[in-house]
């Protein structure tokens, strides 16, 4: 919450905190010896209580941008992503 990226981005125009994202992604591959990616899942800018950010393998972020794409919300796309394996 709070984040200066959000704050001094045009309101209501995008996801806006891509340096925290890359940021997390940089933090958990070098905690984790893995190439990991991170997408943004909401936004204070577009009037979210606080940035969202999912941080995984690139082939399991697939499903997280294209359901973010579609204008799922957060909560959504977690549990989409933790049931994708079920199938």
């Amino acid at each position: 919450v709070n984040s200066p990226f959000a704050q001094s981005a045009p309101q209501g125009q995008g996801f806006a905190c891509h340096p925290e994202a890359g940021i997390l992604s940089s933090f958990f591959s070098q905690l984790t010896g893995e190439d990991l990616g991170c997408i943004q899942t909401s936004c204070e800018s577009m009037e979210a209580d606080s940035n969202s950010f999912i941080v995984g393998l690139t082939e399991r972020l697939n499903l997280v941008k294209a359901l973010s794409e579609e204008g799922h919300d957060h909560d959504t796309i977690l549990d989409r992503l933790l049931n994708s394996g079920e199938d």
